[in-house]
């Protein structure tokens, strides 16, 4: 039986199934775990669907997409416990996955596209199964009732968004908001809801390494696997609590925190309007977030003045202090989206608009913008999800960064990420929109957008 990987996106489910071959014979295994589609990358934790297997705790796999901004390849670690070693083999597998994201302005519809995937790889010779060697999600639901079953003979909302100062009461179901207007550009990117029913693929063997952490403690977990190594202590300055709920594009804000005037690097518009008179009580400008917010805003700021000492990025919308409606904007409701102005030659603190008869205006700076996009990017990679943009500054950049001989080819490198998160959506001629994901945190909600595979450049 050839390897094979199945996600279920709409179950937050993954399956592997291949046949395994030692020294003993051949055994057909089929295993099955849940991942958190709220967290990047996607990870699961695979168990066998057979209640004796399951038991016997000799079989199980770790399913990891490899990219941390798009999941179109899954590595699989099988472990495999054959007269008392543990053994272990590699796969991987090239997935149609898409990213994590929404556009956050009106539309009604989405144009569809053909989504790529990987090259067809040819199958690696089969070899015995090897030593576990060095390098953590519960027991899937799937599995401990396959347990239970086979060991006891039964085989068997959130209300609407405010418009701004007043908070929604919670436990009411929210109405969905109806989007209309723009379109992504063509060939660009493909804007969708939550995907439904499954991708598919065959799984190779894989000489790796790929590195992924065994699974983690459970009561099915084999015994003898090495323990992951502990983490880095949190950041007390990432710590998160539950202020997103529900979606970018209906959702809403509780506990939120504001966002500062100016910091190093960035200021706010309305701290240019309004100057030493604007405080927190004062400000009806949307300039409330979640806690990512604030802190992405800081690097991003910091890392901009490291390379540009003195210059500072404009922010304007974020959303308001208790989400939900944003004006004229579809999503800034859950604080998780911001907008940026383009940085003009000039230095200008007004908006510019950086295309004007299909060409890139000449104030259009682009090594500082350039330095944005690569600030935004690397800020936190697990934190971004896209940048919207107009196609004609994307393919500016795109020449821009090639000139100066950055690696754009290389998909490892931060070129090639930051010209991938950009994306075309209209009206985006004068800022930038930057959406994040959600938080780990309860009742935060993702959408779904697929970058291109490569970069989107036209070289």
């Amino acid at each position: 039986k050839k390897p094979h990987l199945v996600i279920d996106v709409d179950q937050s489910a993954m399956e592997f199934s291949a046949t395994i071959r030692t020294d003993r014979g051949d055994e057909e295994i089929q295993l099955h775990g849940q991942f958190n589609k709220n967290q990047a990358p996607w990870r699961a934790d695979l168990y066998a669907t057979d209640g004796k297997t399951l038991r016997e705790r000799r079989v199980q796999a770790v399913a990891l997409c490899l990219t941390a901004q798009v999941c179109d390849v899954v590595g699989v670690n099988i472990y495999y416990k054959n007269d008392g070693k543990v053994l272990t083999k590699q796969y991987r597998s090239g997935v149609r996955g898409p990213r994590i994201a929404m556009s956050g302005h009106e539309r009604d519809d989405v144009e569809d596209q053909d989504k790529e995937s990987l090259p067809p790889q040819e199958p690696a010779k089969e070899r015995p199964m090897e030593p576990a060697g060095e390098p953590g999600s519960t027991a899937n639901q799937k599995a401990d009732a396959a347990a239970r079953s086979d060991s006891d003979g039964n085989g068997d909302g959130d209300k609407k968004g405010s418009r701004g100062d007043s908070p929604p009461q919670e436990g009411q179901p929210r109405k969905a908001q109806r989007k209309s207007g723009g379109k992504p550009h063509s060939g660009e990117a493909k804007i969708e809801d939550l995907p439904t029913g499954v991708i598919q693929d065959q799984a190779v063997e894989w000489d790796g390494p790929i590195q992924i952490d065994p699974p983690k403690e459970n009561p099915y977990r084999i015994p003898e696997l090495p323990r992951a190594a502990p983490g880095p202590k949190a950041n007390p300055k990432d710590v998160e609590p539950p202020q997103a709920i529900g979606a970018h594009d209906s959702g809403y804000l509780k506990s939120s925190d504001y966002v500062p005037p100016q910091g190093r690097g960035f200021v706010r518009l309305a701290a240019l309007e309004m100057g030493s008179a604007l405080t927190p009580e004062k400000d009806r400008s949307m300039a409330w977030g979640t806690r990512r917010m604030v802190r992405f805003v800081q690097l991003v700021g910091e890392k901009m003045d490291q390379t540009f000492p003195g210059n500072r990025l404009i922010l304007r919308s974020i959303s308001n202090r208790y989400g939900g409606r944003a004006g004229r904007h579809a999503s800034h409701r859950t604080g998780l989206d911001i907008d940026i102005y383009y940085v003009a030659k000039d230095q200008r603190t007004s908006a510019f608009n950086a295309v004007s008869g299909g060409r890139v205006s000449a104030n259009f700076d682009l090594e500082k913008n350039w330095q944005m996009v690569k600030s935004i990017t690397s800020a936190r990679e697990d934190w971004l999800i896209v940048i919207f943009t107009d196609s004609i500054l994307k393919q500016a950049l795109c020449q821009y960064a090639k000139s100066k001989g950055e690696a754009v080819d290389d998909p490892s490198s931060l070129a090639f990420q930051s010209l991938r998160s950009l994306v075309h959506w209209d009206n985006h001629q004068d800022h930038a929109h930057v959406r994040l994901y959600c938080p780990q945190t309860e009742g935060c909600a993702n959408k779904m957008v697929s970058l291109p595979k490569a970069t989107g450049c036209r070289f």
